[in-house]
């Protein structure tokens, strides 16, 4: 046989055996005590019924109550018969008989005094039928608002009819014009107006349709001309994504939307590569996306080209500084902004000269600036002087000696052909050596004679300049022969 142990038995049923089961008793048993039976038991204050289960009215006197019925006497603010109610807010210091009629403070009305007056009561007072005297801007017994859109917020008080504001119409001009009215204005009767661009209808409360061209469209029908990939009568309904044009039906494409190409069966379905802004397939692009060329759109525009912009069929672009070749992938030397190859700068950056721009201008420059070509400065600092690159010197210098070179072989050719013309006066004058004869002088007349009769007989072997000047030295009286 097995043994129990106490382990083994219910912590409820240990209850129950040392209580003799007196927990199914109602907590408002007096003592905790009620017939084992049914239950039954006397009540606790607080308590009523058979079993005790029930408690007192929250309203009951010092929580008393009968203790089969739960009748009681009800303190203030409470009413009915076991004083669960409590009295309307409305009541006047809260209480109210056991019917929960009572006397109404300001502003509340009916027999319990449970409703509020109207705002638009005078003085917040009105008669237990919630009748009153209307302020301003108020109207009828009950004091109902005047119309949003009365003029300067007055109307009939008996039957709330006003002169409407713009943008509002009926009798109380409590209906608002629609939102398509031109310039806020309808009939103030009827509510029929006018429709701006963009709206449709009676009273032009309805939108042209999203897909509608330039968001106009009939202002009677709303009817309109499609923009690219709406279809309908009202262009309400959109086509298939990568349709640009459809009709009847959104897959029934007739022109694609760029990215995307077609096959019979599946018009405008496939799309382009992702290079590709349009294309007959997927790899046969008609444009490229920007900064993409080749007839694929999978080469990248150079990094130099201007705004990442190039040809779409052969790369080629306008450079960014910095940049030079064809396709702008040639990096300009890092002191020269613009270049038309990397040996061959057209504009070098602040401090630097040259045909690379590499070398530095001088520190003397003022602004640290100077003439591209030559190195020379705009102006110099206050304690830097004047002076040209070596480059310059070297050439200045060469100019100056060519010059003075030339100078003098002009000279000596002017000298010659002076010498050369008084020669030629002396040979072509045969009574040279008979004025020295008749002179006295018979020696030198003679030597004149034979040189003349010589010069005349050159065989033109280069005599002559001999010739020239022994006759030279011949008149000259210091001549020794």
């Amino acid at each position: 046989m097995k043994t129990v142990s106490l382990m083994d038995i219910s912590p409820f049923l240990i209850f129950l055996f040392a209580y003799g089961c007196s927990a199914s008793c109602s907590v408002g048993c007096l003592n905790g005590q009620c017939d084992k039976t049914t239950q039954y038991c006397s009540c606790r204050d607080g308590n009523y019924d058979l079993k005790c289960s029930s408690r007192c009215g929250a309203g009951c006197l010092n929580d008393q109550c009968n203790k089969t019925t739960g009748f009681c006497t009800c303190r203030g603010g409470y009413y009915g018969p076991r004083c669960s109610s409590k009295c309307s807010v409305g009541c006047l210091n809260d209480q109210c008989d056991e019917n929960g009629y009572c006397t109404c403070r300001d502003g509340y009305y009916n027999y319990m005094c449970s409703s509020k007056c109207s705002v638009g009561c005078l003085n917040d007072q009105c008669d237990k039928y919630g009748s009153c005297t209307c302020r301003e801007g108020y109207y009828y017994s009950s004091c109902y608002k005047c119309g949003a859109g009365c003029l300067n917020g007055q109307c009939n008080l008996h039957t709330g009819y006003c002169i409407c504001i713009d943008g509002y119409y009926n009798t109380r001009c409590s209906s608002k014009c629609g939102d398509g009215c031109l310039n806020n204005q309808c009939d103030q009767s009827t509510g029929v107006c006018t429709c701006k661009d963009g709206y449709y209808g009676t009273s032009c409360s309805s939108k042209c349709s999203v897909g509608c061209l330039n968001d106009e469209c009939d202002k009677t029908t709303g009817y309109c001309t499609c923009r690219d990939g709406f279809y309908n009568t009202i262009c309400s309904s959109s086509c298939f994504p990568g349709c640009k044009a459809c009709s009847n039906s959104k897959y029934n494409c007739s022109t694609c939307t760029p990215g995307y190409w077609s096959t019979p069966k599946m018009p405008c379905r496939h799309t382009c590569n992702s290079n590709c802004a349009s294309c007959i397939t997927e790899n046969n692009c008609t444009e490229c996306k920007a900064g993409f060329y080749g007839p694929d759109c999978r080469h990248k525009c150079s990094l130099g080209c201007l705004n990442k912009a190039c040809d779409q069929i052969s790369g080629l672009c306008h450079c960014v500084s910095g940049y030079s070749g064809a396709l702008c992938k040639e990096r300009c030397p890092s002191s020269c902004n613009v270049c038309i190859t990397p040996e061959n700068c057209t504009q070098c950056v602040s401090g630097f000269y040259g045909k690379t721009c590499k070398t530095p201008c001088s520190l003397g420059c003022t602004s640290s600036e100077c003439d591209i070509i030559t190195g020379r400065c705009d102006s110099c600092r206050e304690e830097y002087t004047e002076s040209v690159s070596p480059t310059l010197t070297i050439v200045s210098t060469v100019s100056n000696v060519i010059a003075v070179l030339v100078v003098l072989m002009i000279g000596a050719v002017v000298l010659l052909q002076i010498r050369r013309s008084k020669m030629q006066t002396n040979i072509e004058d045969p009574n040279v050596p008979m004025r020295a004869r008749d002179h006295g002088d018979l020696e030198t007349a003679t030597q004149q004679m034979e040189l003349y009769e010589d010069l005349r007989h050159d065989d033109g072997n280069g005599e002559n300049n001999r010739h020239y000047a022994n006759i030279n030295n011949i008149n000259n009286p210091t001549y020794q022969g």
